[in-house]
């Protein structure tokens, strides 16, 4: 029987990150009325065209298609919705991969920057406050939304994110020493810290692999590294490729100062990758209890290499039984049907 619900996702690009990813993964539910990628339907190819889209276009979108709704509207991210419910009569489920709003790229001018973030900001408490359900992907947002305002536990479900159950360890020899990044580029990402810190290290025999689709201003920010014959910048992975690309590298780290998640790493350790965290990373505590917090890279130089790999393929088993598409799109499924 199909479920009367509706899906909006942002993008379906399992390269692209999370949020993609997850898109990703709801494209496969069958059992569901239908899915509205917007990233397709009004896509963002200008600055000018994000303008309009943030502004207008989805507003317009959503008003056009209300008869093609199901009875449960579930958005992947916030930034999705319109700004206020225009859903009569239907349920609205938020996704939230975050505790708070997400503010506009520096691509834009400071002044504009500051009011499409007000926009935002505005947007982001509506739902908050005016959706039926949150869904919230760690505990860590789950706890920070219940603190940092007035809502009721009852409104917010948590459902983690999954590893594919390709993602495995491999059998091949350890002559790689690689080390590995992949995931996006934006400035909590702190790839540039890593790049530093790389550069800084002693050993001189390693080289980097830093994976993932490159902003403009990332690619403006990285050139200068890109005379390293050391620094690879290999752009995205296809999703064939990528369980491929974890094996070959010797460790994994994610410099990110804070994350709703943290796929890459569950995904690497899955892979029975020892895999790296910083210290100062605010990261949930589902995903980095498997990672090894660091204050610099040096630090990965100081454990025995053969009882880290001993210690990762145990937490691969742990994490491929715990962590999976599969679990979440049940999860998923189980929550829209208590809501019909």
């Amino acid at each position: 029987m199909t479920l009367q619900v509706t899906v909006i996702i942002q993008g379906q690009d399992p390269k692209s990150g999370g949020i993609s990813r997850e898109g990703y993964e709801f494209t496969k539910i069958s059992d569901i009325k239908n899915i509205f990628d917007l990233y397709k339907i009004l896509p963002n190819k200008t600055a000018f065209d994000y303008i309009l889209n943030f502004l207008s276009k989805k507003e317009w979108f959503f008003k056009s298609n209300l008869s093609n709704f199901g009875d449960i509207i579930h958005f992947l991210n916030y930034s999705m919705a319109p700004n206020k419910n225009i859903f009569t009569n239907k349920k609205v489920l938020i996704t939230l991969h975050e505790a708070e709003f997400a503010p506009a790229g520096r691509g834009f001018r400071t002044h504009f920057r500051n009011y499409l973030n007000g926009i935002s900001k505005r947007k982001f408490f509506y739902w908050l406050n005016h959706a039926d359900f949150l869904v919230v992907n760690s505990t860590q947002t789950y706890n920070r939304l219940l603190n940092l305002y007035n809502l009721k536990k009852e409104k917010i479900v948590v459902i983690n994110l999954g590893v594919d159950n390709s993602y495995k360890p491999l059998n091949k020899e350890d002559s790689s020493d690689d080390i590995g990044y992949v995931g996006g580029f934006g400035p909590h990402k702190r790839v540039e810290k890593l790049i530093k810190d790389f550069i800084d290290c002693s050993n001189k025999e390693s080289n980097l692999k830093i994976a993932g689709r490159l902003t403009s201003q990332a690619s403006k920010d990285f050139s200068k590294y890109t005379n390293n014959k050391r620094i690879s910048f290999l752009g995205p992975i296809d999703e064939s490729y990528m369980v491929n690309f974890y094996n070959s590298l010797k460790y994994f780290v994610s410099p990110t100062s804070h994350e709703g998640f943290g796929l890459p790493i569950l995904e690497a350790v899955a892979c029975g990758i020892p895999t790296f965290i910083y210290y100062d990373a605010d990261i949930t505590e589902e995903v980095a209890k498997y990672a090894i917090k660091i204050h610099r890279l040096e630090e990965i130089y100081q454990y025995d290499y053969s009882y880290l790999k001993k210690e990762f393929l145990k937490k691969s088993n742990e994490v491929r039984y715990l962590y999976s598409w599969n679990k979440m799109i049940e999860k998923t499924i189980e929550l829209y049907r208590s809501l019909l």
